[in-house]
């Protein structure tokens, strides 16, 4: 499935896996489950 292809492509093994983008491109990620001051922390970490 569809899915399953881009979680593939992506490395992704474990969920739940937050994966961020900057310009389309793959630069950080966050695997398991995380509040949500450490997700809006690393939000602001890659928009710095």
């Amino acid at each position: 499935d569809g899915a399953q292809r881009i979680a593939g492509q992506y490395g992704i093994l474990s969920i739940p896996t937050l994966a961020f983008f900057v310009d389309g491109k793959p630069v950080d990620r966050l695997v398991g489950l995380h509040s949500k001051d450490v997700i809006k922390q690393k939000i602001e970490e890659l928009r710095a």
